[in-house]
């Protein structure tokens, strides 16, 4: 049987996000979401999600906005240096491993303060897939007994920002924690073609900004349609959240 969870990242990130998110969930395939605990928009979202009763998990990120420490090789002034920033100093050595770590319980810490049961955990620009980094995720992972992982596994477009994170995601260690997950900011249907049998993640970014997040304002439109149930009824794949996993609704 395929399986598929239709998961909604950057829930925080802004108001039109927030509302996008919750729409794709209540009138829509989307049974899932990622929170970022770091930003201004975190408590709407918090509180939208609260109230219709979605599963959350925690969206890591290390790239933008305030950190929640003060580790040193990982902020400015106390605010992330950004992705192309931070993964440049990365990979010239210049990021601490123990200041992630530190950053990433602080941030699961937050989320766990936020009320929601953490079960599943993935990142902003999948920099919890970098060497090392994911190693730290894994290990915290099972203290703090995180279910589910997301490993991007396919890319429904291709890009050089897919590439790079297939490639890393590659080193990444085999464990039964990770989800593979098919990510890509386009097209929804083609993603429905990398489903296979068992589990798989479907990355999505709904948005209501039409000027300038385009393709989420377009995934949105596609994740409410009926025109997508009737895809995912013919390919029989059953659409489920990560919290029907933890609960035993839905056997892997």
């Amino acid at each position: 049987m395929k399986k598929v969870v239709f998961n909604a990242d950057d829930l925080g990130f802004s108001l039109e996000t927030n509302r996008a998110i919750i729409e794709s969930c209540e009138r829509g395939v989307v049974r899932s979401c990622s929170l970022f605990v770091n930003l201004p928009y975190t408590e709407d979202g918090v509180t939208l999600a609260k109230k219709a009763a979605i599963d959350v998990g925690l969206h890591l990120n290390l790239a933008v906005g305030r950190s929640l420490t003060d580790s040193k090789s990982l902020i400015k002034d106390g605010k992330f240096h950004g992705g192309y920033k931070f993964l440049l100093r990365y990979f010239l050595g210049m990021i601490k491993i123990k200041d992630v770590e530190r950053e990433i319980r602080a941030q699961i810490e937050k989320f766990k303060e936020l009320g929601f049961a953490l079960n599943h955990i993935d990142s902003h620009l999948h920099f919890h897939c970098l060497p090392k980094i994911y190693d730290v995720v894994l290990k915290l992972a099972y203290e703090y007994n995180i279910k589910k992982i997301r490993l991007p596994y396919y890319s429904s477009s291709f890009s050089l920002e897919s590439l790079f994170v297939l490639s890393i995601s590659r080193f990444c260690k085999g464990d039964r924690k990770n989800v593979k997950t098919v990510i890509g900011l386009n097209n929804i249907l083609g993603k429905l073609e990398f489903c296979k049998k068992g589990l798989t993640e479907l990355m999505v970014h709904p948005s209501y900004d039409s000027k300038i997040y385009r393709k989420g304002y377009h995934e949105l439109r596609v994740l409410v349609s009926e025109f997508l149930r009737e895809k995912i009824k013919a390919k029989r794949i059953v659409v489920i959240g990560f919290e029907d996993l933890i609960e035993g609704r839905a056997d892997e």
